[in-house]
């Protein structure tokens, strides 16, 4: 059974690659993504061949949710400790990342005068909350600042991969938990909006009042029991929550 979605939902958890910008806008996203991976891993392990980088790098994005876990064992092989290797490449694969985006893609953060017109349009009604796997101060951070949306986010609930203590959201309700907490949200006050299925499905699973939204920008889901609303873009959920929180939807979005 699928949620209601009314104006108690005042707490929105928003995670940022694949919802806030779309991977199919480039022509090759996995391999953008592979090629930070390779200059990151080459700037410590300067002998480990491309193409095994790169494929470590996408069968671990696919296995575990996130890029660094396949490269533990190679770490240790080569003497560098777990934790300070998952520090490193949290951190300059993201900053690795920013600069070929902005040298190569800023389409990815180009201000977007819908999705701005409708954060402001629920300004004072919603509080927003970041949830990411990626850091935070090299990153997502970076994009919301360039699309001019940062400043509508709680400043408390600006959380990463390291901020989540190193929890996975696909492994662990550790992060929504913080996200709600930083929020001072109950559970039926929450929305959480992600392009993962599956991290909507541990979140539902441990909190069933929490509004689930799935961005599948190429419709690619089925519908599941765990997915209260599902959308090909992030404007179309946040025209559908101004609708709720505000009766003056024409005034704000006048044709």
């Amino acid at each position: 059974m699928f949620l209601p979605f009314d104006n108690r939902r005042k707490a929105f958890v928003h995670d940022y690659d694949g919802v806030h910008y779309r991977f199919s806008d480039h022509p090759d996203p996995r391999a953008f993504f592979a090629d930070c991976a390779v200059k990151t891993i080459k700037e410590i392990m300067p002998d480990m061949p491309s193409n095994e980088i790169a494929a470590t790098y996408r069968s671990s994005i696919v296995n575990y949710g996130i890029g660094h876990t396949g490269f533990l064992k190679m770490a240790e092989d080569a003497g560098i400790c777990s934790e300070e290797f998952i520090g490193y490449f949290s951190r300059k694969f993201h900053a690795n990342t920013h600069m070929k985006m902005s040298n190569e893609f800023p389409r990815w953060v180009a201000q977007e005068a819908d999705i701005l017109k409708k954060f402001k349009a629920l300004d004072g009604h919603v509080n927003h909350g970041l949830l990411t796997m990626g850091d935070v101060e090299e990153w997502a951070g970076k994009g919301l600042s360039r699309k001019g949306l940062i400043g509508f986010f709680d400043d408390d609930c600006l959380l990463g991969f390291e901020e989540c203590g190193r929890h996975s959201k696909r492994h662990s309700t550790a992060p929504i938990e913080l996200a709600m907490n930083r929020l001072n949200a109950e559970p039926c006050q929450v929305v959480f909006i992600e392009d993962s299925p599956l991290n909507l499905q541990v979140a539902k699973e441990a909190h069933r009042e929490i509004y689930t939204v799935l961005i599948d920008r190429e419709d690619r889901h089925s519908m599941a029991d765990f997915v209260d609303f599902k959308t090909q873009s992030l404007s179309r959920f946040l025209h559908h929550a101004v609708q709720a929180h505000t009766w003056q939807l024409e005034r704000h979005f006048a044709p």
